[in-house]
């Protein structure tokens, strides 16, 4: 059918007022679904979603099959990660096994200790809040706390007494490491320090390339130790921990775990990845990618036999 001319503009403009209406009853155009990449996992990974959870924060074990994971409730395994009970419904951050099987929680309020592998538990209540752990051996340990410092334990947990201590940072501590009764270091949001001679004197360590406080550290020796900061960096000392220099800084940023099993081999978690070092931390391999989670713990037994956890995802390395 043939269309008048005269009608052509009285059509188009109609059309046009049809279109604007439609468009302002229809509101925004909504953003598109977020797209979920794929999770690529190196050979001898596998993972695991915990039903329930969203916090994940620290996973260790003391052997290839036994182990513990910490979040909004406190998990154990005993096949090495495939499967994981719940054995308390506090929520923890940290976690510290000793030799013995002795195992530590922190918590908001005090430190939770079991002797038989979750099947019951005692505490004990230390001012402020306590934030990470540490045992050197079976009966000597340490914990820090913000609002309080450091404490010190000698009979395994059973009682903890205060450090006094002189040049610890300020602001929210966020990890501790400690190799011997005099050595060890402390991080908080604005400084890393260590001991001095003991754990009465912290002074400050210089961190070539960065401002930020370690949120992660792991002495491979006195002399040699990798640290990681929050935004994605990799340190290392080779003075006992007077300086760190930059060795690397991931382009994903977030929280930085690492695990070394001497001063070449180890692992780095950045973001969503699990990276590989075989050459002290030259040069870095992707051996995890995750398409959601990030990852904020990983721990090791051995060169064989890992873990590492974030949100809801727990992963398992075996070779």
């Amino acid at each position: 059918m043939r269309i008048q001319k005269l009608f052509i503009p009285v059509i188009i403009l109609s059309c046009f007022f049809v279109v604007q209406s439609c468009k302002k009853s229809d509101g925004p155009t909504p953003d598109p679904t977020p797209v979920v990449m794929p999770d690529t996992l190196g050979v001898g990974w596998t993972k695991k979603i915990i039903a329930d959870e969203t916090n994940l924060t620290d996973v260790v074990f003391n052997s290839p099959t036994a182990g513990f994971m910490v979040g909004n409730k406190i998990y154990r395994s005993t096949d090495g990660g495939n499967n994981w009970t719940v054995v308390s419904s506090n929520s923890s951050q940290n976690i510290a096994i000793t030799g013995d099987n002795k195992a530590f929680f922190v918590l908001s309020n005090g430190i939770y200790r079991t002797l038989n592998g979750g099947i019951s538990f005692d505490s004990t209540g230390i001012t402020g809040t306590p934030t990470d752990i540490f045992f050197i051996d079976n009966n000597n340990g340490f914990c820090i706390a913000m609002g309080s410092g450091l404490y010190k334990t000698t009979d395994g947990g059973v009682t903890w007494t205060h450090v006094n201590s002189t040049g610890l940072p300020s602001g929210q501590y966020l990890t501790l490491s400690v190799i011997n009764s005099t050595t060890g270091w402390v991080s908080s949001e604005s400084a890393a320090v260590r001991s001095v001679g003991s754990f009465a004197t912290w002074q400050p360590v210089t961190l070539n390339g960065s401002n930020a406080g370690f949120g992660s550290l792991f002495a491979v020796s006195a002399s040699n130790i990798y640290a990681g900061t929050w935004d994605g960096q990799i340190f290392k000392s080779t003075n006992g921990g007077n300086s760190f220099s930059l060795v690397k800084k991931f382009d994903n940023g977030g929280f930085t775990d690492i695990h070394f099993f001497n001063d070449q081999e180890g692992y780095a978690s950045s973001g969503r990845h699990i990276y590989k070092t075989a050459d002290g931390g030259l040069n870095w391999t992707t051996v995890v990618s995750l398409g959601e989670s990030g990852i904020i713990e990983l721990h090791f037994t051995d060169t064989n036999h890992g873990w590492a956890c974030g949100g809801n995802v727990v992963l398992a390395f075996k070779q």
